[in-house]
């Protein structure tokens, strides 16, 4: 059993992570689809319709996700936006992350890109960074509108909880696994140890694609994370709104239904990949979406270097405005 020792500053800055990591749920959704295959199980609804999509891109993956036992965490960063979290990756391999690759070394099997990738190899770590980002955009991006869904229905069953029964209920019912006892945070199921935050505080993060014990870990600024599998039901990809009637969205009307979802997605300015992560569509249809409401005059689009910043223009936020 896993003791997280946590004094009133760790109770003070406890808090959810800003929305669903990308990376993290890939990783959770590959290690859980192989260790599935590996026991001879069918995976989980929500896992299985996923990695059912899973491209041949994606496949250096399965050489460095585990289906037990301790795996490689740089390469899920808790990041929310992908290409900054594709960036995480490559610098924390240019700062010798690959060393964590040792297990997977190890096993007999390993290969030749495997080894370049653990030596810090550029072009191995492209290799990588393309199938995380292929695999991200194959199996989840379909899926992620469900995904966010998830994730702001835990916040607010946990932030509930918070406020009407303090934090020692929240946490216990953060999931079966976890348990708040004389000032320690249980986890039972990983590996015994003992951890002291020390004031830097906790990151919760609810998983969609993950079902095994709560995944524990320092972060660079002093925080701990603290991820586990999101309750029953897993996410679904919400049915289409019914279109006509009295109730359809007069903004859906004026603009279409897409393209009002991405006027309603950016109160905060975000790249073309993040943009179609919050909508739930591919970076393809996205970009030709927001291209049309680019000389509609209600976002415009600006190029740093290899990425596009879209935001709204002020009439944008009008019109965008509940």
């Amino acid at each position: 059993m896993l003791r997280l020792k946590v004094n009133i500053d760790d109770v003070a800055r406890m808090r959810f992570a800003r929305a669903p990591a990308p990376l993290m749920e890939v990783y959770a959704g590959v290690r859980v689809w192989k260790a599935t295959r590996r026991a001879g199980r069918v995976g989980g609804t929500g896992v299985q319709r996923a990695i059912d999509r899973f491209p041949s891109s994606a496949r250096p993956l399965l050489d460095v996700i585990p289906s037990t036992g301790p795996g490689p965490t740089f390469l899920a960063p808790i990041e929310p936006d992908l290409p900054a979290a594709l960036g995480n990756v490559r610098a924390a391999l240019r700062r010798g992350a690959g060393s964590e690759l040792g297990p997977a070394l190890r096993d007999g099997r390993s290969s030749e890109w495997l080894r370049a990738l653990a030596a810090g190899r550029p072009g191995a770590a492209d290799r990588l960074v393309r199938a995380l980002e292929s695999c991200f955009v194959a199996c989840l991006l379909p899926h992620w509108s469900g995904v966010l869904a998830a994730f702001d229905a835990e916040a607010a069953r946990f932030g509930e909880t918070l406020l009407h029964h303090g934090a020692a209920s929240a946490i216990d019912r953060l999931s079966p696994l976890m348990r708040w006892r004389a000032g320690a945070v249980e986890v039972r199921g990983a590996a015994d140890a003992e951890i002291t935050p020390g004031g830097g505080g906790l990151v919760l993060l609810p998983l969609a694609y993950w079902d095994g014990d709560p995944l524990v870990r320092g972060l660079p600024d002093g925080t701990v994370l603290v991820a586990y599998a999101v309750p029953e039901p897993r996410p679904r990809t919400p049915a289409p709104a019914p279109a006509g009637g009295d109730d359809e969205d007069a903004l859906a009307g004026l603009v279409g239904q897409t393209r009002a979802g991405i006027l309603r997605a950016l109160p905060v300015p975000c790249g073309t990949s993040e943009l179609a992560v919050r909508i739930g569509m591919s970076v393809s249809v996205t970009s030709e979406h927001a291209k049309i409401l680019r000389r509609a005059g209600l976002i415009t689009s600006v190029r740093h270097g290899r990425h596009v910043r879209h935001a709204l223009t002020s009439l944008g936020r009008t019109i965008a405005a509940p």
